[in-house]
């Protein structure tokens, strides 16, 4: 199955698209008696239209919409739920608000490019500054690390936690603009909460032990010099990296270079762009 609607707990899913789907991310559903919560809204038709099909089975609105953070992978179904309360961080509502590089997006996921379109994004109603109890349910955090603004949900009566890109299992953490540091802090801090399900933004639903798996591949990252050394573990070497065909080791290549000089773009990704 190319798409799986995962039931976590009572009343809470996770829509999770193989890694083939690409620029796609996995969805968080909560189900209330006034309403649906979404965490993160996916990047293309080839998960949106799916998503629309699966919430029609609920017979509720969507009241709220949670961005993790403003990558377009998580933010592209957003202008579907215009009517819902939109909830970001600070960081991600300036992303939203930026010109979007859809002509360098086509170029990197050349297989999906008539997939992705320059989209309006609604105005977030709430920013999130801090800890934001939202209900009797959800507790909306705010870390960094992958962006300067990511946010998990939690979902304490559920002992699970939607992560969002802190967190991505079986699949190369992608980290262009991240703080390699601080995203690793971030990590620690979501281990230490000590919920049993971690549902990341790309990959199977997990828990401690494939936090420990990230920590560990970005604590070898920070000291690496070249993709070759992270290639030669062979648990990374298994995980799933998007551009593999194209460059060898794109990913691990690009988070080197991001880290080697902060604030550019990575020569990598105009490799990966010229290949296409």
């Amino acid at each position: 199955m190319q798409i799986e609607l995962q039931e976590l707990a009572d009343g809470i899913f996770a829509l999770v698209p193989e890694f083939a789907i690409r620029f796609n991310c996995n969805v968080g559903i909560v189900v209330e008696d006034d309403g649906i919560t979404l965490i993160d809204t996916g990047g293309t038709v080839s998960v949106v239209g799916p998503l629309l099909k699966h919430l029609e089975i609920f017979g509720r609105q969507v009241k709220r919409v949670i961005l993790t953070h403003g990558h377009g992978d998580h933010t592209g179904g957003t202008s579907h739920f215009s009517s819902a309360e939109l909830y970001c961080s600070r960081d991600c509502a300036a992303t939203l608000k930026a010109p979007q590089m859809t002509s360098f997006l086509k170029a990197l996921h050349p297989s999906i490019a008539n997939e992705i379109e320059d989209i309006v994004h609604p105005e977030p109603s709430f920013l999130i500054d801090d800890d934001v109890q939202l209900d009797r349910r959800l507790h909306i955090q705010k870390l960094s690390g992958h962006t300067r603004g990511d946010l998990i949900v939690r979902v304490d009566d559920a002992d699970l936690v939607f992560a969002g890109d802190l967190c991505f299992f079986g699949h190369k953490p992608l980290g262009i603009g991240a703080d390699f540091r601080e995203w690793r802090k971030s990590l620690e801090i979501l281990k230490s909460l000590n919920l049993r399900h971690i549902i990341p933004g790309h990959g199977p639903v997990g828990g401690h032990p494939d936090i420990d798996e990230v920590a560990s591949y970005l604590e070898a990252i920070l000291e690496a010099s070249s993709a070759d050394q992270i290639q030669s573990n062979l648990s990374w070497a298994k995980w799933f990296d998007p551009w593999e065909d194209r460059a060898s080791g794109a990913i691990d290549r690009i988070n080197i270079e991001s880290i080697q000089n902060p604030g550019t773009l990575p020569p990598t990704l105009f490799q990966l762009m010229a290949k296409s």
